[in-house]
């Protein structure tokens, strides 16, 4: 899968915070890999129950083919999705810091092929995208006039995932003109 930390020396000491930066703008697999490890994929699933995301489920770390032929699969839903992004912004099970030092990490997305592709440079959009084979996902908030509005394009069973990322491309423009009157 993508990400830089497989391509770098082992040994390397990073943080908790440069395993969740490197996870979010450059969907590093192996990053998010040895936060599952750290965290434990029981206690993910028990805080996003917490959070009352019903439809999220962690069942095996990225990019495993094993577990996957063994039926094992991470799900969420785009309620779930538009519920943590609903806590990223006024949750009050994170602190104010963590709220803001979230919001800053998902608006440094190095992937920007897709929702912020039609909207004006000076426009900040806090997201995290994902895609797979038949999959094209971009998930944040778009900031209009300090207003946070929660966009979550979530596609599946695509068989190009051009349409996909064209998808997104006119939601983000959209929502955009939308509230932006």
């Amino acid at each position: 899968g993508f990400g830089i930390l497989k391509e770098l020396h082992s040994g390397l000491n990073v943080t908790i915070k440069d395993l969740a930066t490197l996870m979010i703008i450059l969907s590093d697999n192996t990053a998010t890999n040895i936060l599952i490890d750290i965290l434990g994929i029981e206690n993910i699933n028990q805080t996003t129950n917490n959070l009352g995301l019903k439809d999220t489920k962690l069942q095996r770390k990225m990019m495993d083919t094993e577990a996957a032929k063994k039926g094992l699969d991470n799900f969420t839903s785009p309620l779930d999705v538009s519920k943590l992004l609903e806590h990223f912004i006024n949750g009050q099970e994170l602190s104010q810091n963590s709220r803001e030092e979230i919001i800053d990490i998902l608006k440094r997305q190095q992937c920007n092929n897709k929702l912020p592709v039609n909207l004006p440079k000076d426009i900040q959009l806090a997201h995290k995208t994902g895609d797979l084979p038949g999959i094209e996902h971009d998930v944040g908030i778009l900031y209009l006039k300090d207003r946070p509005i929660i966009i979550v394009v979530m596609t599946k069973n695509l068989k190009d995932n051009k349409d996909g990322i064209l998808f997104n491309n006119m939601i983000g423009e959209a929502v955009y003109n939308y509230f932006n009157k």
